[in-house]
C-alpha cells in the first residue's frame, strides 16, 4: 500500500472507534476557532507558499536534473523535472523543503476551511475568488512542469484518433518530431471523449508551448466550473473554499495539466442532477466521465447516492456497461489493448519491487464503492484509497476519491489533506522517510486518542462504582 493508503486505513479504523466511543482529540481541536483576521491571512498566505512550491520545482528542473536527461528536459518549451538527480545530498534538502511547503499548505487550507465553517471568513466568496484568481494566474504562467504527460496530450491532439495506435514515426515532418525522440507517443490510455476534448483544445494552435498553455487555461476554467457545479449540488461553503483555494489542485490540474478534472466536472454534474431526481441525465454524465478515464466508471458511481436503492444500483450498472461498450465501439479494441498493456507493465514493476499487494488493493477499492452504492454507508478516510484504482502511484490519482468524498460528507477533510498527501506520493520528493514518518505520527495520534478515551471512560465507571 502507498503511505497515503496506510493513513487512510488508520483513519478508517479511528472513525470506527470514534463512532462508538467518542474522541478526546476532536473536541479539543475544535476549541481553536480562527478569527476573521487569521482566516483571511491564511487564505492570502496560500499564494506565496504556492509560489514557493513552483519555484522549488523550477530549481529542480534547471539545476537538479541529472544526466543524461538534464539537457533535453531543460530545452523543452516548458522544462520538466523528471525525478532524476546528480546531487543526492541537495535532493534530500529539496525533498524536505517540498514536504514542509505541502504541510504548510495543508495547515493553511485547514484554517481557512474551519474559519468558513465557523462563520469567521468575512467578505466570503469575493475574497476567495480574488485569491483563487491569483493562484490561477501563477499556475498558468508557471515556467516549468513536473511531468512530461502534457506533451503526450499535445501529441494526441495532433494525431487525433490515430493516437490509440500511432504506428512508426507518426510525427515525421511536424513540430513534435524533435520531442517525439524523448517523449514518444504510445497508445492513449484515456477515453474517446477525452481525446475529442483534447483535439478541440490543442489543434488550432501552432506551437507546442501555445498548446501546453491552452491545456492549462482550459483546466483552470474547468476548476472554476467544478466549484460552481458543486455549489449547485449543495456542497458547504467550507468545502467550496477549500476546493477553490487548494494548492494541490492548482498544482496537479493546471501547473501540470493532467486529464482528471474533466471527469470530476462530469461526476459533480451527475451528483447535482441526482439530487433533483434526474437519474437518466445523471447516468449520461457518469458515462461521459467513464469515456474520459476508465477509473471514473467506478468513482462516478458515488454520484447516484441521492437516489433510491434500486435506482442507484440500476443506474450505476448501466453507466458502467454503457461506458465500456462505447469505449470499445469508438476507438475499437486498440484502446483496451493499450490499457491492459500499461496495467501489465505497471503490475510487473510492482512485482519487481515485491509490491504485489499494491495491485491487490484495486478490488478492495471497488468493493468500497459497491458498498456505498448499495447501502449509502461511507467511512471517513476511504476517499483517500481511490488512488489505488491504478497499480501506479501518482498524486493526481488521489482526485479519483473526490466523488466519494463530496457524496459521503467527508469533502472538507479530504481536501485539507490533499497538499500533504500529494507530496507523499510525488516522485519529486522520493528518497526520504518522511511519508512513513507521517504514517507513524498519524498512528501515534490515533493510539493516544484511544488511550485518552479509554482512560476517561474507565474513570467514569470507577466514579459510578
Amino acid at each position: 500500500m502507498t503511505p497515503v493508503s496506510i493513513v487512510a486505513c488508520i483513519v478508517v479504523v479511528w472513525a470506527f472507534f470514534h463512532a462508538r466511543f467518542g474522541s478526546v482529540a476532536l473536541p479539543w481541536a475544535a476549541r481553536f476557532v480562527p478569527t476573521t483576521l487569521i482566516s483571511r491571512a491564511a487564505a492570502i498566505a496560500i499564494v506565496p507558499v504556492f509560489a514557493g512550491q513552483i519555484a522549488l520545482l523550477a530549481y529542480q528542473a534547471h539545476v537538479e536534473n541529472g544526466p543524461p536527461l538534464s539537457d533535453w528536459l531543460r530545452r523543452l518549451p516548458l522544462p520538466v523535472y523528471d525525478h532524476h538527480t546528480e546531487r543526492a545530498s541537495v535532493h534530500a534538502l529539496i525533498a524536505y523543503a517540498g514536504y514542509a511547503l505541502a504541510a504548510i499548505e495543508t495547515a493553511l487550507v485547514a484554517v481557512v476551511a474551519f474559519g468558513v465553517h465557523c462563520g469567521r471568513f468575512r467578505s466570503g466568496y469575493r475574497f476567495a475568488l480574488a485569491v483563487g484568481t491569483v493562484l490561477a494566474v501563477l499556475s498558468i504562467v508557471a515556467p516549468v512542469m513536473a511531468t512530461t504527460d502534457p506533451y503526450e496530450y499535445v501529441a494526441s491532439g495532433m494525431l487525433g484518433f490515430r493516437s490509440y495506435a500511432p504506428g512508426p514515426n507518426p510525427f515525421a515532418g511536424t513540430i513534435y518530431s524533435a520531442i517525439d525522440v524523448h517523449v514518444p507517443m504510445r497508445g492513449v490510455l484515456y477515453g474517446p471523449l477525452w481525446l475529442a476534448i483534447d483535439i478541440g483544445v490543442t489543434s488550432l494552435l501552432g506551437t507546442i508551448l501555445a498548446k501546453l498553455i491552452a491545456l492549462r487555461v482550459f483546466n483552470a476554467i474547468l476548476l472554476g466550473v467544478l466549484v460552481w457545479v458543486l455549489a449547485r449540488a449543495g456542497v458547504t461553503p467550507a468545502g467550496l473554499v477549500a476546493l477553490g483555494l487548494n494548492p494541490a489542485l492548482w498544482f496537479y490540474v493546471v501547473v501540470n495539466p493532467h486529464a482528471d478534472v474533466e471527469g470530476l466536472v462530469a461526476v459533480a454534474g451527475a451528483f447535482a442532477l441526482a439530487q433533483r431526481e434526474k437519474g437518466i441525465l445523471a447516468m449520461l454524465l457518469v458515462v461521459a466521465a467513464g469515456l474520459i478515464k476508465v477509473p471514473f466508471i467506478v468513482a462516478g458511481a458515488a454520484a447516484f447516492a441521492p437516489l433510491g436503492l434500486g435506482r442507484r444500483i440500476v443506474l450505476a450498472t448501466a453507466a458502467a456497461v454503457l461506458a465500456i461498450v462505447i469505449s470499445y465501439l469508438i476507438p475499437g479494441p486498440r484502446y483496451f489493448s493499450s490499457i491492459f498493456g500499461h496495467v501489465h507493465m505497471w503490475a510487473g514493476r510492482a512485482h519487481e519491487r515485491g509490491a504485489d499487494w499494491f495491485v491487490y488493493a484495486i478490488p478492495f477499492v471497488v468493493a468500497i464503492m459497491v458498498a456505498f452504492v448499495c447501502s449509502r454507508r461511507a467511512v471517513t478516510g476511504a476517499a483517500w484509497l481511490f488512488g489505488q484504482l491504478s497499480p501506479l502511484a501518482a498524486p493526481w490519482y488521489l482526485f479519483w476519491g473526490m466523488p466519494y468524498a463530496f457524496a459521503s460528507g467527508g469533502f472538507v477533510l479530504y481536501l485539507v489533506a490533499l497538499p500533504l498527501f500529494g507530496a507523499m506520493l510525488d516522485a519529486m520528493y522520493i528518497g526520504t522517510g518522511v511519508p512513513f514518518g507521517i504514517d507513524a505520527a498519524v498512528l501515534s495520534g490515533f493510539v493516544l486518542d484511544l488511550y485518552l478515551v479509554g482512560r476517561r471512560r474507565f474513570a467514569g465507571l470507577a466514579r459510578a462504582a
